[in-house]
């Protein structure tokens, strides 16, 4: 699972940990003081991002899905080779995640701060269930089932949010 994680996931996080931070100084100044009158063009640069993050991941899923078994022929050793399988299934997952990420950003420039914690403890709390469940009773499978189906939570729950 950790070779899995550290190709499928760790990329994304850190590109689209790069562009939050590119993005967010932004929103803050489009955002402006809370107080203020707010510019409101600051939700239409999150949906931009939003969906430049979705195609890419869909884009990133679509490549792991076809070249999965040459990535872990070129970057690990032989004997983890069997689980290159799950490689597209990790990407779609910390793509989903890092895109409700990104969507989040509008909660904290609004100050919505107990929305986000709320979101953000239930899902963990949903997550940590959810991957011992998935490991126990179907391994390593279970395990990015867990994290996928985490992922999709998050990113819908904030989604939904995003448009409240």
């Amino acid at each position: 699972y950790a070779v899995v994680l550290q190709i499928g996931s760790n990329p994304i996080a850190i590109i689209t940990g790069l562009f939050t931070t590119f993005i967010t100084p932004i929103i803050y100044k489009k955002t402006g003081n809370y107080w203020e009158t707010k510019d409101t063009s600051q939700r239409k640069i999150l949906c931009v991002a939003c969906l430049v993050a979705l195609g890419a991941t869909c884009l990133c899923f679509f490549l792991a899905m076809c070249f999965h078994s040459t990535i872990f022929k070129i970057l690990v050793s032989e004997s983890y080779q069997a689980r290159s399988y799950l490689l597209p299934w990790v990407v779609l997952a910390s793509g989903l995640f890092s895109t409700g990420q990104i969507l989040s950003i509008r909660l904290t420039t609004e100050m919505r701060i107990v929305e986000l914690l709320q979101i953000k403890s239930v899902t963990a709390i949903f997550a940590s269930l959810l991957n011992i469940a998935g490991a126990c009773f179907f391994g390593i499978n279970g395990v990015v089932a867990s994290f996928l189906l985490f992922s999709l939570c998050y990113f819908f729950w904030v989604f939904k949010k995003h448009f409240d």
